[in-house]
């Protein structure tokens, strides 16, 4: 569900096909990262489902329902880690759809929901037990209660608006 982006963005591999023959370009990561900046294109690849395409050079509108894989960090498979979920929900959604409540799993562990009544920015901080992160990548699940239906003007079913998503040793 992620938005190839079009002809810029084929401008922009261009370019960056250009760069990497001058040298100029920086090798793309190929591992996972265990905190994501949903602006940074390297990090793409690790936003598995319902995520629009990068906004404002800074964030990305998800679906109602939107996957992540993480890293687990260092030393996380004894201690546990913490998942952070930095997000805003701008006025329009919280008047036209009222509270929306936030949930989030990882293979059968379902995360405490939480249910926002105002816009603005919001973390969903969760803690995840060691047993979960004995593993090479993490996929998480999010889902919203609701989320905008898609609108003649804009065809994307609109949920939240997400900057970065991590997971954090304790």
């Amino acid at each position: 569900m992620i938005d190839d982006g079009g002809p810029l963005q084929k401008l922009g591999l261009a370019l960056l096909l250009i760069a990497s023959l001058t040298g100029c370009y920086r090798a793309r990561r190929k591992e996972p990262l265990s905190v994501i900046n949903v602006a940074d294109p390297a990090a793409s690849k690790q936003l598995v489902g319902g995520f629009y395409k990068i906004e404002a050079k800074s964030w990305r509108w998800t679906a109602r329902e939107f996957v992540v894989s993480l890293l687990p960090p260092p030393g996380s498979d004894r201690k546990g880690a913490k998942l952070s979920l930095h997000f805003f929900i701008p006025d329009g959604q919280i008047a036209n759809l009222g509270p929306m409540t936030l949930s989030a799993e990882i293979d059968d562990f379902a995360m405490a929901p939480e249910t926002y009544t105002k816009s603005g920015d919001h973390y969903y901080i969760r803690d995840i037990p060691a047993n979960l992160l004995r593993t090479n990548v993490l996929p998480v699940i999010f889902s919203f209660d609701k989320a905008s239906e898609p609108s003649p003007a804009d065809g994307r079913e609109l949920g939240a608006v997400v900057s970065l998503i991590s997971l954090i040793p304790n």
